[in-house]
């Protein structure tokens, strides 16, 4: 859903770490220290095991893997030689040893993964399973309708958009012909339930043995992992010496997550959110995730709404650009939403005669620079002396569940996390 963006060049993000590297910054520190720099010091004495005096090498050595989420000196070494050794030798592909299909749920990670070297095919799913109406109905229907809200995000012609998922849905058949087919997936829920989506589908064919995954959560040396299309080339090809095979058991998972979240009410999927997911220990958490979706009931607001009128109460006017890295970086628990599904999810509450944000654009200028702030209503609604499902706003969805503002819709209690009917 988004373009490719350059690596960030901080090791913190994109986790190409090398020992000559932290070796300098070791000895950067501890000439600090040693200058009686402030906050040098207090790095130094905050990672240290004793306070005796002078620092040592060691001390700043050690302060630095710790900076970095190691334990200490060692196992980062212990690292970084695999990030090393994770590099094709002479020139060979990472994948090259047979066809191989990446499947994956962001367009960007295509550049990427080429970049590290990869010569099969790459298939992106991007398609914000996150947002708009997910049904549990005949294949094609269900195409159909995800076109047709996909033509809507996007602004495109929906049969343009319908002729892309018929092509996607028949690269997805051309798999179960014998390829090693490899899921690159993160942990949060937008992906999570595309990776539920293939699950239910390899269930039902001959091609589950063949199916591979790499699921990331975490990578050490990165201080905030957020999607895989920071990481550097050398630690794509880290992960992928560490993929394993589909079990049965995540297959029967992934079959149950999707049904239970294309189902028209949320009970199987509160259920299924409850449990530890063990086979996919990332999806219980996803699963809960998107459950917030489902509006308060006292105030109507999905917990992104919510999370984004609250921003703006807060520091409006705010630039929507400003809105997005806020709510990104400092309020959203499992950050999924990319510019474009933000800007859907922003777009009813701009909408009516009680619209609850109010947009105002400079002249000239990009659309995410105009000013938001929020509305009389808007403030009715945050104080909780409204519901902004009383306003009827227009209908929207939760994986199959509808929100209209009947008096029927599926709600959820943020604090216990308990799905019940308004």
């Amino acid at each position: 859903m988004s373009s490719a963006v350059p690596a960030p060049p901080s090791p913190f993000v994109h986790g190409h770490l090398t020992l000559e590297r932290q070796e300098r910054r070791a000895r950067n520190l501890l000439r600090g220290a040693r200058r009686h720099h402030g906050p040098a010091v207090l790095r130094l004495a905050a990672r240290r095991r004793s306070q005796r005096q002078p620092f040592t090498l060691a001390d700043a050595r050690r302060a630095i893997a710790r900076e970095q989420g190691f334990p200490d000196w060692a196992s980062q070494s212990h690292h970084i030689r695999e990030l090393e050794h994770s590099q094709p030798l002479y020139g060979l592909s990472p994948d090259g040893d047979e066809a191989t299909l990446h499947l994956c749920g962001a367009m960007d990670l295509t550049p990427r993964l080429r970049e590290a070297g990869f010569v099969g095919e790459i298939l992106s799913l991007a398609d914000p399973y996150s947002l708009g109406p997910l049904r549990n109905e005949p294949i094609p229907l269900f195409r159909q309708r995800r076109s047709r809200f996909l033509a809507n995000l996007r602004q495109q012609d929906w049969q343009r958009v319908a002729r892309e998922q018929q092509d996607i849905q028949d690269r997805l058949a051309e798999a179960a012909r014998g390829r090693r087919v490899v899921l690159w997936f993160q942990h949060d829920s937008q992906d999570q339930l595309i990776l539920a989506r293939l699950l239910h589908q390899f269930s039902h064919d001959a091609n589950g043995g063949r199916l591979q995954l790499i699921a990331v959560e975490s990578v050490p040396g990165v201080k905030r992992f957020r999607c895989l299309t920071q990481l550097a080339p050398f630690v794509l090809n880290w992960l992928w010496r560490r993929r394993r095979a589909v079990s049965a058991a995540q297959l029967s998972l992934g079959e149950a997550a999707w049904r239970a979240v294309t189902a028209n009410h949320p009970e199987a999927l509160y259920r299924l959110s409850r449990h530890t997911t063990s086979a996919l220990p990332m999806l219980g958490r996803a699963l809960r995730r998107h459950l917030l979706e489902l509006p308060d009931p006292a105030t109507g607001l999905g917990l992104s709404e919510q999370l984004a009128a609250q921003l703006v109460a807060e520091r409006g006017p705010i630039s929507i650009r400003g809105l997005y890295n806020a709510l990104q970086e400092e309020r959203e628990p499992l950050p999924y939403l990319s510019p474009q599904m933000f800007r859907w999810v922003l777009k009813p509450l701009l909408e009516g005669e009680r619209a609850l944000l109010e947009y105002h654009r400079t002249p000239g200028r990009p659309w995410d620079e105009g000013l938001l702030d929020v509305t009389h209503a808007g403030h009715g609604v945050l104080s909780g002396y409204r519901n902004w499902l009383d306003s009827r706003p227009p209908i929207r969805w939760v994986g199959g569940i509808p929100i209209d503002g009947t008096h029927t819709c599926w709600c959820i209690d943020k604090s216990s996390g308990q799905p019940r009917q308004r």
